[in-house]
């Protein structure tokens, strides 16, 4: 199962297997963070029109932005150490810092909701890669409860987490580690209006204390709100970091605003995993089906493309043999000008160095169209299906430990918590860009 490697090969806590009365302490944190940033978020103020406030006019009695670009701005709180808005888990915090990070984005929620949605930890550490150019190392320790038909984005998780500062701050910086209780789903209002949230904050558990040596246990917590409106998704993010310090310097705070430009970067790593979505299911229909690749010929007994019909002349023997232009969903032979290429991040699963790596795939311009057509509701609620197909119990209950890893079979075998990736399907293995081989 994808639980994660943790950190250098080794997770330093028993398997955690939660009690119904902390799985339901688990549940009721969750629901007292959502309920006050859905008030936070109320209480932010309207415009004239009813809608919230531009992301750039919010009170600056209160708030001081801090950065600000055409669909997102960040502020600050300016009195620190005051009352906040949201509780704070873990008694006192050192030096807390509260920041707000408001704005919009053009997409529909569904696909803002499936690019964030982390049901493994190695959907985790793609995310992290992928929206915010950070690797992670952990494990998810516990799953307190999974997908739904009605909901396809709901999760809630005990996970730790692992970051490290890439050199030369690596050399004076030490490492830091979470354990946080993880939450994201999508409920509807009063008013009919779908919300999608995501919360994160401390997980209060004996069974995962501090780890003695140079790692250092933070704590941050944030809530997030997205809400669609006119093809537009209003994005709120109320959150709490322990800076360690009274002094914030520039270098931190902008580590901050990368760090949450990430969820504005979630449409695009939707798109990533339709297309492997879409990618491993193919892979698997062919497998088995034994299917060959669709190919034509032409009079001379040359490949042609199956989209246009042009002759495809190779420059070596080998040419063919790489099917380099092959789409990955459909098999079809292709000419250059009928392909499209796209790269995705998938994980190494390796303890030690790179946690991800891109893989470069070849598509069809039909076949791409599709893919971008598919619903993100679909796609999420398919790769849970799957995983329960192939999988003998359903682990969500986190009663059942989740130490191990997926059985490494010739054939594709998965669990409810193992992530899907499209090293399942790859023939060769390589740490840089890699084509994908129908």
């Amino acid at each position: 199962m994808d639980t994660g490697t943790g950190y250098r090969g080794r997770i330093p806590f028993p398997p955690l297997q939660l009690t119904v009365e902390e799985q339901e302490r688990c549940q009721e944190l969750t629901l007292q963070l959502l309920d006050q940033t859905l008030r936070s978020y109320d209480e932010r103020g309207v415009a004239a029109n009813g809608s919230p406030l531009h992301h750039s006019c919010l009170a600056s009695a209160r708030w001081k932005s801090v950065k600000t670009q055409h669909n997102a701005s960040l502020y600050c709180e300016r009195h620190r150490g005051g009352p906040h808005d949201l509780h704070m888990p873990l008694g006192n915090w050192k030096s807390p810092l509260v920041l707000l990070a408001v704005g919009t984005i053009h997409s529909c929620l569904d696909d803002v909701m499936l690019g964030l949605t982390t049901q493994s930890f190695g959907d985790m550490q793609l995310r992290a890669a992928s929206v915010a150019s950070q690797e992670i190392r952990g494990a998810m320790l516990a799953k307190i409860s999974g997908p739904t038909e009605e909901d396809p984005f709901n999760s809630q998780s005990v996970v730790w987490i692992v970051g490290e500062q890439k050199w030369p701050l690596s050399m004076v910086v030490n490492p830091r580690d979470f354990v946080n209780l993880w939450a994201s789903g999508v409920i509807t209002d009063a008013n009919g209006d779908r919300i999608g949230y995501e919360v994160v904050q401390p997980a209060q558990l004996p069974q995962c204390p501090e780890i003695p040596g140079s790692i250092k246990r933070g704590k941050f917590m944030y809530g997030a709100l997205f809400r669609e409106q006119d093809g537009v998704v209003d994005v709120y993010i109320q959150v709490h970091v322990e800076t360690m310090g009274a002094v914030v310097n520039a270098v931190m705070m902008n580590a901050i605003w990368s760090s949450t430009l990430g969820f504005w970067k979630a449409p695009r790593f939707s798109e990533e995993k339709k297309i492997e979505w879409c990618v491993i299911t193919s892979a698997v229909k062919r497998a088995n089906s034994k299917r060959k690749p669709l190919e034509t010929k032409s009079g001379k007994g040359l490949l042609s493309c199956c989209r246009c019909s042009a002759v495809l002349v190779p420059r070596n023997q080998s040419e063919y043999s790489r099917g380099t232009l092959a789409c990955a969903a459909c098999a079809s032979i292709l000419c250059f000008s009928c392909s499209v290429k796209r790269s995705i991040k998938t994980t190494t699963g390796r303890s030690k160095g790179a946690v991800t790596r891109n893989v470069a795939v070849v598509l069809c311009r039909n076949c791409l169209k599709l893919v971008e057509q598919e619903r993100a509701a679909k796609i999420a609620w398919e790769q849970y299906q799957y995983r329960l197909m192939y999988s003998a119990t359903d682990a969500c209950s986190s009663s059942q430990p989740l130490w191990g890893l997926a059985d490494d079979s010739a054939m594709f075998v998965w669990s409810p918590d193992r992530h899907f990736s499209v090293s399942d399907v790859l023939h060769t293995y390589s740490d840089g860009e890699e084509e994908w081989t129908p």
